[in-house]
């Protein structure tokens, strides 16, 4: 025998919605921005969102619009752990375990970028800004990405880096780009070959590396000053490479 359920319009949204994401149950509606399925028929998605209370939409005019490369993919990724942060002129990006976030201090509202919006990996270890503005990131296991504002490009090893587990990276006034991974250092020169590393491993450099697993990495003048789980180095502009003992 069939039964008639009569649900409330909050709970039939909170339905809706966790039959489409799987897993997500909204109790705070201030408190989430909600991406509705894809798959959702139009009239049926149509009246869910005009059923929503207004907050759920926030005006995010003055943030980032990511728009989904792939629109039948849907990220459900906590991002509450940060590992990066780096301000720009009126904004904060966030480099966190579930994706790269932005936030506008001014208004406490965020943006959230995913895969499907072109960000090579959702762990994010580094996010640097550019002198043109451009948002850099480094991932544990999808290379580095650099956002213009509008598209994403992705580097990974087919592009010369030495390993797609990207620990951290540095920038250059002149806009080339340094990235330390798990197996090297990594080198870009965006206005000579805008898709081509050159990669520093412990074998190509004769030891002059004396380690390939590298941490951490900043740039100071022409020199690099980089971090591994052996110690401290530091490469000059002559490619001398000096080791420091921290014991």
């Amino acid at each position: 025998m069939k039964r008639k359920l009569l649900l409330t319009s909050t709970l039939l949204i909170s339905l809706l919605l966790c039959a489409a994401s799987g897993w997500f149950l909204f109790q705070n509606w201030d408190s989430y921005q909600i991406l509705l399925a894809e798959q959702l028929p139009p009239a049926l998605t149509t009246a869910v969102s005009a059923s929503l209370p207004t907050a759920v939409f926030p005006d995010t005019s003055t943030l980032p619009q990511p728009q989904p490369i792939t629109p039948h993919w849907q990220t459900h990724s906590h991002s509450e752990r940060i590992q990066a942060i780096a301000p720009s002129a009126s904004l904060v990006w966030l480099g966190t375990s579930g994706g790269l976030v932005v936030l506008d201090p001014a208004t406490g509202k965020t943006a959230h970028f995913f895969p499907e919006h072109g960000l090579p990996a959702n762990n994010i270890t580094a996010v640097k800004i550019a002198p043109d503005t451009a948002v850099w990131v480094a991932t544990a296991d999808g290379g580095v990405g650099r956002y213009d504002g509008h598209l994403w490009t992705r580097y990974t090893m087919a592009h010369g880096l030495p390993s797609d587990n990207v620990r951290d990276l540095a920038l250059t006034a002149s806009g080339d780009v340094w990235a330390a991974t798990s197996q090297g250092l990594a080198h870009l020169q965006p206005a000579l070959a805008p898709d081509e590393w050159t990669s520093y491993t412990s074998a190509n450099t004769l030891l002059k590396l004396p380690h390939d697993n590298l941490t951490a990495l900043t740039a100071v003048g022409s020199g690099l000053w980089l971090g591994s789980q052996e110690g401290l180095f530091f490469r000059d502009n002559s490619d001398n490479w000096h080791s420091f003992s921290t014991a």
